[in-house]
């Protein structure tokens, strides 16, 4: 092979019904993922694990995600912006819009 590599496989298959994963952004030690269902995955870059799934994020699929600053923001089919920031001292590491 040309071009070997290896690596280690992440899926969202771990969600049930399993998603399609439309976007995808790192920010800081995180991944974060949108999804065709309008949910946001959030997995620890290192360990790989998935620390936060939130079904209800986005009311439509997660067309696109963009980093800004200490933000995450997602855009919908409905011309939706949808704006997103870790909350670090939760202990349930949820996310959360800023508005709140």
């Amino acid at each position: 092979n040309k071009y070997p590599c290896k690596g280690l496989f992440v899926t969202a298959k771990q969600i049930n019904p399993p998603i399609k994963i439309m976007s995808m952004v790192v920010k800081d030690d995180q991944i974060w993922a949108g999804g065709s269902n309008g949910s946001i995955l959030v997995w620890d870059k290192e360990t790989n694990i998935l620390l936060c799934y939130n079904q209800d994020a986005v009311k439509e699929t997660v067309l696109d995600m963009l980093v800004v600053e200490d933000t995450v923001w997602a855009l919908s089919p409905n011309k939706g912006i949808y704006i997103w920031r870790w909350n670090a001292a939760s202990k349930s590491k949820s996310i959360y819009d800023p508005k709140d």
